[in-house]
This record gives structure tokens, C-alpha cells and sequence, in this order.
């Protein structure tokens, strides 16, 4: 799980990054993604820092995750066929909604 924490993280703040070049240039499509993906860092950010420490509020937070992920891999996949940040961002996001149910049921 924190494997799959950082790398949403890290696939997030790309995507994030391209969002705002995208919405900068006009591309008012992408402000879904981009709000999707902005709160998709801040969970996964806090559920990487709990699941390293195993803490007690890592199975509420898992919980709050996989909706979180999986809202996030909905948006992204809407861009995946035309920014590869969006396909790489929603693929981790699935990955880390699979290993946050494992930790939540």
C-alpha cells in the first residue's frame, strides 16, 4: 500500500502538472481532472504516511481512498487516449483503490 500511495502520488502530481499547462492554454476540459486529481494527491499523500506507520485511522482513510482513487480514474480516463499523463495517472489510481480494499475490508 505505500508502494501504491506514492506511485498515485507521484503519477498525480505529473498529471496535476499537465492539467494546468492544459487549462492555462484553455483547455477548460481538463478542470475536472485537474480537481479530481488535486484531492487524489492529498489522500494518497496522507494514506502513504499512515500506511507506513501503520496507523490506527489507515482502515478509515483506506476506505475514503478507493472512492477518491476510483472518482480520480473516472476523470482521467475521459483524457486517456490524448494526454498519457491521464492514462498513467488513472492506472495507479486503480492500483491503489485494488490495495486500499484489501487493507479496508
Amino acid at each position: 500500500l505505500i508502494a501504491a500511495a506514492a506511485d498515485c502520488t507521484i503519477k498525480g502530481q505529473i498529471c496535476l502538472s499537465h492539467c494546468l499547462d492544459l487549462l492555462a492554454g484553455g483547455e477548460k476540459d481538463m478542470l475536472g481532472c485537474g480537481k479530481a486529481v488535486n484531492e487524489t494527491i492529498a489522500i494518497c499523500t496522507a494514506l502513504q504516511a499512515l500506511a507506513a506507520q501503520d496507523a490506527k485511522a489507515l482502515k478509515a482513510l483506506a476506505k475514503l481512498a478507493v472512492d477518491t482513487c476510483l472518482a480520480c480514474e473516472k476523470e482521467c480516463r475521459k483524457h486517456e487516449t490524448k494526454h498519457k499523463e491521464c492514462k498513467d495517472c488513472a492506472d495507479s489510481c486503480v492500483e491503489c483503490a485494488k490495495q486500499c480494499k484489501a487493507i479496508a475490508a
